[in-house]
């Protein structure tokens, strides 16, 4: 302790509190230089314990210092392009027509084949009301094959006849004759077994004819192929299969042929009321057109129209895929729409209705 000194270095006690073991055995004097000072009891610092680490004995790659990024310009949002409404509403037309197409494929299929009675091959395979079979006891000529038997028949028939023929697989080919009968060519092709199976009925009158093929049911292996001479001129004339071309040429009558599978060919006729086809080509040449309607239509092909004389009617065409081609005596302009094409208008004076349609294909009404 120093001279002067009051306070304890060790314990920071009063000096004047300490008992005589724990007063020191001599007073050191106070250094001149440092004169009277007071106690320092502050607790000496201690030892720095921070922790020394070693540099790392591999490389680290040294950071570089982030930088400020310029903030970009303001840009206001730019304003929206008509292009998407455009192909919206193009995608709905699209969409509309493809439903449009359908209806009408299933309308015209529909309409052809509900004309067809034997269109299932479940027929009534016995006679009707008044039919007769004809077969080898009821021809006047028959010739036979292994695979094929010929049929052949005289009818009487008169100018004002009506004509009805219905088949199921088998073409039909009519042409005319400067005379008052009818003959029928049946041609049945197939199996011994088929070939009996089906049969052919007829009925007939001064004022009617009529032929209908008819299968088993579940049996319609065997094809029938009509060959038959009409009068030039008779009241009307109605034609129907299912899996055959049906081709008419040089009589004047009021004319129907409807098939699903071929093609419809009529030639040098007159009075053509309807002429449809859902799987085939319609091609039709009138040396003059009927004062009923006129209707020719299919799903899948082409349609041509000639009509050689004067023709009075208002027309509708229509082509869902196709296109349309009309002789420019007719007056009628083509209009093209977003899907296909249609042509409507009065042709001469107008009047009679005259209607072409198609589908899946193009056509052409030339005079």
């Amino acid at each position: 302790m120093f001279a002067g000194q009051r306070f304890c270095r060790g314990c920071g006690a009063s000096t004047d509190q300490l008992d005589e073991e724990q007063t020191p055995t001599q007073i050191m004097p106070s250094p001149p230089e440092w004169g009277v000072r007071s106690a320092d009891t502050a607790p000496t610092p201690g030892q720095d314990t921070s922790p020394v680490y070693a540099p790392p004995q591999y490389y680290q790659p040294s950071v570089p210092p982030m930088t400020a990024q310029p903030m970009p310009p303001y840009q206001p949002p730019r304003s929206r392009s008509p292009w998407g409404w455009i192909i919206a509403f193009v995608g709905m037309g699209l969409f509309v027509a493809l439903i449009l197409a359908v209806i009408f494929v299933s309308r015209a299929a529909k309409q052809v084949i509900d004309k067809i009675p034997n269109g299932s091959g479940s027929s009534r395979a016995e006679a009707l009301n008044g039919e007769v079979m004809l077969n080898e006891t009821s021809a006047d000529q028959v010739t036979s094959t292994s695979n094929e038997t010929t049929l052949i028949k005289t009818f009487s028939l008169d100018e004002d006849a009506d004509f009805t023929l219905k088949n199921v697989n088998g073409s039909v080919t009519i042409d005319a004759w400067d005379k008052p009968q009818a003959q029928v060519t049946v041609i049945k092709r197939g199996s011994d077994s088929d070939r009996k199976a089906v049969q052919v009925y007829f009925k007939n009158g001064d004022s009617e004819l009529s032929l209908r093929t008819a299968y088993p049911k579940g049996s319609n292996k065997s094809e029938v192929i009509y060959q038959i001479k009409l009068p030039r001129k008779l009241d009307s004339i109605d034609l129907n299969t299912v899996n055959g071309a049906i081709k008419l040429s040089d009589i004047s009558a009021e004319i129907a042929a409807q098939t699903v599978n071929g093609s419809v060919e009529l030639a040098n006729v007159a009075g053509v009321n309807k002429a449809q086809s859902v799987n085939g080509n319609v091609k039709a040449v009138l040396r003059e057109a009927g004062s009923d309607s006129m209707e020719f239509g299919n799903v899948n092909g082409s349609i041509e129209v000639q009509i050689k004389g004067d023709l009075d009617a208002d027309l509708e065409a229509v082509a869902v895929h196709g296109t349309i081609t009309i002789d420019d005596a007719f007056g009628v302009q083509v209009q093209k729409q977003m899907v296909g094409q249609k042509a409507s208008g009065q042709i001469g004076s107008g009047g009679t209705s005259l209607k072409i349609k198609t589908v899946n294909g193009s056509i052409k009404l030339a005079k």
